[in-house]
C-alpha cells in the first residue's frame, strides 16, 4: 500500500511538472510567438498571441469553422475532428483550434477563411429630428478670490458663484451639490491655476467637473450600442445634437463565442471569465471614444455623458455584473433598472468624470436595446405597430394600444454565418445579394471581389431568389430539377446532391475565392427557418 500511495504521488508530481512547462507556438503567415503551458489549446494560445480565430460555437467543437493546419508539432486527434474533418485534411495537419491541446513546440497555419476579418458595419441610418434636453450643463463663473476678509473654503466659494450663475439664467440651483472626493482634492489646483475663472459642469445636483477658463462651448456625449457581433459609438454635440463622429469594432468578446450562450457558458466555467469578458469590452469602448474624438477634433475629458444599450447579457458584462443567472432557469437578470455609474468606475478612462448611464432591460433576453427601439419608434404614432431588431440576438415588439409585447431569438446562426455551411460575416467577399439576371443567378460580393462565403442579407436574398423559381417548395425543401420544368439550363446545373444532402451552387469552385464552390444546402434552409420561426 505505501509504495502504491508514492507512486501515485510520483505521477501527479509528473503531471504537474508536465502542465508547467512551457513550449513556443508560432502562428502564421503572421509569425505571431507565444509561450504557453502544455496542454493549452490553440485557440488559447491564439487568443494569448493575439491572433483572431473564428470561433462561433464558443469553442465547444461544434460547428468547426475554427479548423488550423499544423506543420509541426500536431496533437493525435480527436472525437470531434475525427467527426467534423475529413481524412484527408486530418493527414495534411489540420485540426480545430477549440480541440487540439498542445503537447510540444508547434508551427500553425491560420487559413484566411478561419481568421477573423473586418467586417462591414452598418454605422449610420435614418435620422429624425428631436428635442434637445441635456442632462449636462456648464457654467461659466468668476469667483472672488479669498483673503482675510473671506475665508470661505474653495467649495463653499465655487457653490455660491454657481448658484448666482445660475438663477441669472433664470433657473433654480441645486438645494445641495455633490461632487466626487477625487474633485475636491484637485480643485484647490483648478482654481488657482486659472486665477479663479472657471467653468462648472453639471448633472443634477452634481458637480462633475471644474475646468480652467471658459469651456461652455464644449459639451460632448456619447452613444453607445453594445452588440453581441458589433459596438457602435457616436460623438454627439449636446449643444446642438448634431453627430460628430461614428466609431465602430467588432465585438472582441466573440473570441470566447459568438453568441450569448457560449460566452454566458465561458463566464460560467472560468473563474475569471465574466472579468475576462468585462475588460474586453470596456478596452474596446475605449478604444471608440479615442477614435471618434480624433475624428471630430475633440478633447475626449470634453465627453460629460455616456448613453449605453445593448442585450441583456452585453449590458452585464459591460458593468461587470456575473451573468450565470441568465444561462439557467429562469434566466433571471441581476438588475431589470436603469443604472448611472461614472466612467471612473467602469475603467473609462479618456472621460473618467462622465456620467454613465445603462437603460433599463426588460428581461432576461430582452433588453436596454430593445427598450431604446420601443423609446424612438413605439411610443407615438399608430394604435398597432411592429419593430423587428435583427442581429446575432433578434427582438421582436408589438404595440397594440398601450400594450407591449416583446419576445427574442438567437439569429445569429442563421443570419451572420454561425450555423451555414458556408456563412461568414459581412466580410470582403461575402455574398451579400442574390438576384435573378435572364436565365441565371448574379451574386453581389463585399468588395466586389470573388465570393468566399455568404452572409445574412445573402443567405435570405438566395432564399427569396429560390422561392421565386420554385426551386424551393413551401416547406422549405429544395427540389430537384426534373420537379421543377419551368427552370432554365443553367440553374438546374446548379441544384446538385452532395454526400445525400441537396445543394444549390451559387459560385462554382472555379469562381470562388477559395478554390471550392459556395454553396446553400438543405440544412442552411432550415437553419434559415428555425432563426424566422424563433
Amino acid at each position: 500500500m505505501h509504495g502504491r500511495f508514492v507512486t501515485v504521488r510520483d505521477d501527479v508530481q509528473r503531471q504537474a511538472n508536465a502542465s508547467s512547462q512551457l513550449i513556443t507556438v508560432v502562428f502564421e503567415p503572421r509569425g505571431a510567438r507565444v509561450r504557453v503551458p502544455v496542454n493549452t489549446t490553440v485557440l488559447d494560445a491564439a487568443r494569448r498571441a493575439g491572433v483572431a480565430i473564428e470561433s462561433p460555437c464558443g469553442g465547444m467543437g461544434i460547428c468547426g469553422k475554427c479548423r488550423v493546419r499544423f506543420a509541426k508539432g500536431a496533437p493525435a486527434p480527436t472525437e470531434q475532428e475525427l467527426h467534423l474533418l475529413q481524412q484527408c485534411e486530418l493527414e495534411e495537419g489540420y485540426r480545430l483550434a477549440c480541440r487540439a491541446r498542445l503537447s510540444q513546440d508547434a508551427i500553425i497555419f491560420v487559413p484566411r477563411e478561419t481568421e477573423s476579418v473586418v467586417a462591414q458595419i452598418l454605422e449610420r441610418g435614418a435620422e429624425r429630428e428631436a428635442v434637445i434636453a441635456p442632462l449636462i450643463h456648464k457654467w461659466y463663473v468668476e469667483l472672488p478670490q479669498p483673503s482675510l476678509h473671506d475665508e470661505r473654503g474653495d467649495w463653499e466659494r465655487l457653490i455660491n458663484a454657481l448658484d448666482n450663475a445660475i438663477k441669472a439664467h433664470g433657473e433654480r440651483p441645486a438645494s445641495e451639490w455633490h461632487a466626487e472626493l477625487k474633485l475636491l482634492r484637485s480643485l484647490p489646483h483648478q482654481l488657482r491655476r486659472s486665477d479663479f475663472k472657471v467653468t462648472v459642469v453639471t448633472a443634477g445636483e452634481w458637480v462633475l467637473a471644474v475646468e480652467p477658463h471658459d469651456t461652455t462651448a464644449q459639451r460632448c456625449g456619447m452613444a453607445f450600442d453594445i452588440g453581441t457581433t458589433t459596438v457602435v459609438g457616436y460623438l454627439i454635440d449636446l449643444s446642438t445634437g448634431i453627430n460628430m463622429a461614428v466609431a465602430s469594432t467588432l465585438n472582441p468578446q466573440m473570441a470566447y463565442g459568438d453568441d450569448l450562450i457560449s460566452r454566458i457558458t465561458f463566464a460560467m466555467e472560468n473563474d475569471d471569465g465574466a472579468q475576462v469578458l468585462h475588460r474586453a469590452i470596456i478596452d474596446a469602448v475605449n478604444e471608440l471614444i479615442e477614435q471618434a474624438c480624433a475624428e471630430a477634433n475633440v478633447a475626449p475629458h470634453h465627453i460629460y455623458q455616456l448613453t449605453v444599450v445593448g442585450n441583456t447579457c452585453m449590458m452585464h458584462l459591460f458593468l461587470g455584473l456575473p451573468p450565470h443567472s441568465l444561462g439557467v432557469a429562469p434566466y433571471v437578470p441581476v438588475q431589470q433598472c436603469s443604472i448611472t455609474v461614472t466612467a471612473r468606475e467602469l475603467g473609462l478612462h479618456h472621460c473618467p468624470s462622465a456620467l454613465v448611464h445603462v437603460l433599463p432591460n426588460i428581461g432576461g433576453f430582452v433588453g436596454a436595446d430593445t427598450v431604446a427601439m420601443i423609446l424612438v419608434h413605439l411610443l407615438n404614432g399608430a394604435d398597432t405597430a411592429l419593430a423587428i431588431d435583427i442581429g446575432t440576438n433578434s427582438e421582436v415588439v408589438v404595440k397594440r394600444g398601450r400594450q407591449l409585447w416583446a419576445a427574442s431569438a438567437a439569429a445569429g446562426p442563421a443570419f451572420e454565418g454561425a450555423r451555414i455551411q458556408h456563412g461568414m460575416r459581412a466580410s470582403a467577399g461575402a455574398i451579400y445579394a442574390v438576384s435573378l439576371d435572364g436565365d441565371d443567378i448574379r451574386c453581389a460580393t463585399v468588395d466586389s471581389v470573388p465570393p468566399h462565403g455568404i452572409c445574412g442579407t445573402g443567405l435570405i436574398d438566395a432564399v427569396a431568389t429560390l422561392l421565386e423559381l420554385n426551386v424551393l417548395d413551401e416547406s422549405g425543401r429544395i427540389c430537384s430539377p426534373d420537379e421543377v420544368p419551368t427552370l432554365t439550363e443553367l440553374i438546374k446545373r446548379r441544384i446538385v446532391d452532395v454526400d445525400g444532402e441537396r445543394q444549390f451552387v451559387l459560385a462554382s469552385a472555379e469562381e470562388s475565392a477559395t478554390d471550392e464552390s459556395v454553396v446553400i444546402t438543405q440544412s442552411d434552409v432550415r437553419q434559415l427557418q428555425l432563426a424566422k420561426g424563433s
